[in-house]
């Protein structure tokens, strides 16, 4: 037995090491006076915390941790989703705003944190008490106490209770590594905590942010510890990096990509720095019919009606900020697109188009490169109808991720 323990240990430094390595505080706190635990925050059972880069293991003392990890878990993990799910900076010290209270709590709801009388599940919703919420408001924070959820906010007050309604799950996994703690002198806890999210199918863990609190160790609520305060920076959410998830990421862009693939398939063209006015106009006109409530527009099957200001932010958020309407209209376009009183006239929808992630290439430029099969559907049958490799380059505050078409190439399913 004693050859076989040694036998597992530098098995189980080597897997967990690697993580608590790749997560280092940047945030110029104060020096820890301990050494970090760490806890690990999937979104379901069946899901096991992310991965890291390979590193050299080292040794690292163990201290006994400043909370009850196990306890501490549903909370830490309603914080997590919580703070990516937003994006935004969170702050708070002392008592937190209604807005962040409304929130947490229907996480923890989701999660059946609080084994409470007075919190009643009843299929998609959650029926609770104000006297419930007081307990578990209480049971989350040590400042403040609970109030009415705000204006628009997720719980509904509905006869004398509150209604939340039961949050679906992200396919994501999060976990957060404790990297340093520090014992303040009023016996508080200052924690500070890397925040890491991944993709179940990824073998990468994307560093997301920090996460660090201030909390006040109490043995008697379920979580181990109630909240004093809360910074947290979100510097990387999903879908802000084109490549964490390329199959994923390509839905993301699936608006541009679907209306320069219409104009592939209409025009038989592509392009390599600027498009053909024909080329344009398609790939714009199928853009604003099938995605026009990117940019205010109502949806319709009919004739379609665009502003000259929305037909400008459509061009500039395909094909750049320096492109302009290409004028005037291709007369072998006067069935699509005709001109109107302050503005244009569409005609004529896209037909349906599937596309279907091929491969995913990051050039040194910053361009990204998608390889897509495009299929469409004739007397029922899916019929291929070519491949398409667009790229995707760099443009402050565009709307499709920061991102415009600059090349297109396209291989007709009939070719050769």
């Amino acid at each position: 037995m004693q050859t076989r323990s040694r036998a597992l240990l530098p098995a189980l430094l080597a897997f967990f090491l690697p993580l608590l390595a790749l997560c280092s505080c940047q945030s110029g706190f104060p020096a820890p006076s301990g050494t970090p635990g760490s806890f690990s925050a999937p979104l379901s059972p069946s899901e096991t915390p992310p991965s890291a880069p390979s590193q050299s293991p080292a040794a690292s003392p163990s201290f006994e941790s400043p909370y009850d990890a196990e306890a501490a878990r549903p909370l830490l993990n309603a914080l997590a989703e919580l703070a990516l799910e937003t994006g935004d900076s969170i702050d708070f010290s002392a008592v937190p705003d209604a807005a962040l209270v409304d929130r947490l709590l229907a996480l923890l709801l989701r999660d059946e944190a609080f084994l409470l009388p007075g919190i009643e599940y009843d299929g998609s919703q959650v029926l609770c008490t104000p006297a419930a919420l007081e307990t578990a408001y209480a049971a989350c924070f040590a400042g403040g106490s609970w109030q009415q959820p705000p204006k628009n906010g997720l719980g509904v007050t509905q006869n004398g209770s509150v209604r939340y309604p039961l949050l679906g799950r992200s396919d994501l996994q999060l976990h957060m590594p404790l990297d340093s703690f520090t014992r303040l002198e009023d016996g508080s806890l200052r924690l500070d905590f890397s925040l890491l999210w991944a993709y179940p199918e990824d073998a990468q863990a994307a560093r997301g942010g920090t996460v660090a609190l201030v909390a006040l160790p109490d043995e008697s609520t379920p979580f181990s510890f109630r909240l004093l305060g809360m910074q947290a920076i979100i510097n990387l959410r999903p879908g802000d990096q084109v490549g964490s998830h390329p199959r994923r990421d390509m839905e993301l862009f699936r608006a541009p990509l679907f209306a320069v693939a219409s104009a592939c398939t209409l025009t038989r063209e592509g392009f390599d720095e600027q498009p053909s006015a024909t080329f344009a106009w398609t790939a714009v006109s199928s853009l604003l019919y099938a995605y026009g409530a990117d940019f205010g527009l109502a949806p319709t099957k009919e004739t379609l009606f665009v502003p000259e200001e929305t037909m400008k932010a459509a061009f500039s958020a395909l094909f750049g900020r320096d492109f302009e309407i290409p004028l005037p209209l291709p007369p072998r376009l006067a069935r699509r697109v005709q001109l109107a009183f302050g503005g244009y006239t569409l005609y004529s929808a896209p037909e349906a188009l599937e596309m279907r992630f091929e491969s995913w290439h990051s050039g040194m430029d910053f361009t990204d490169e998608f390889s897509i099969l495009l299929y469409g559907e004739q007397n029922g049958q899916s019929l291929f109808q070519g491949q398409l490799r667009v790229a995707l380059s760099p443009q402050d505050g565009g709307l499709y991720k920061n991102r415009r078409i600059s090349a297109v190439i396209y291989t007709p399913g009939d070719a050769g």
